[in-house]
């Protein structure tokens, strides 16, 4: 797909998606780098915790760059993956998960005391990856920051698919 036959409106769609999610694995690396510059031993396992997100973050990163190199079947493939994977966040019996790459507006339901809801918003970055702790808090979380990404990825990557479409059939009706 080529970006000259795109509206300047659906090249700057493309250009924010892809900045969204460079931004975010940049600032995602950054943190995480700097909480492994503050570890004193990285075990084993902890190695397997930090390389998580640091894969996570590389691959955002990665689907920007697709992006704005106009490789936008691979792009879009990635960044739906990417995005997807930032939707849900859970701990339960002591294991946790939970992946943003740029920001998250996240609803929760926690069980401990009681059924409890809540609302977390943070435009920077996160991880929180546990295996085997002793909290017994039961707690699911949906990013909505992520739902509306994934439907703007979506609706950009049909948009991008009429409108070369249309310029083909365009170009064959010209001849």
């Amino acid at each position: 797909m080529t970006p000259n036959i795109l509206t300047n409106n659906l090249l700057n769609k493309v250009k924010f998606l892809a900045w969204y999610q460079i931004l975010g694995g940049l600032l995602g690396l950054g943190i995480t780098i700097y909480i492994i510059a503050g570890l004193e031993k990285l075990s084993g396992l902890m190695f397997l915790v930090i390389i998580v997100p640091l894969l996570l973050y590389s691959l955002s990163i990665y689907c920007g760059k697709l992006l704005l190199s106009v490789n936008y079947n691979l792009g879009f493939k990635l960044t739906i993956i990417n995005q997807a994977l930032q939707v849900l966040c859970f701990m339960l019996f002591g294991y946790a998960f939970m992946y943003v790459s740029g920001a998250m507006l996240l609803i929760t339901v926690s069980s401990g005391d009681g059924v409890v809801f809540g609302f977390n918003f943070s435009i920077i970055s996160t991880w929180q990856i546990n295996f085997r702790t002793s909290d017994t808090t039961a707690k699911l979380g949906v990013n909505l920051v992520a739902i509306f990404m994934l439907y703007f990825a979506d609706k950009l990557l049909l948009a991008i698919k009429k409108q070369l479409s249309d310029n083909a059939i365009d170009s064959t009706e010209a001849e």
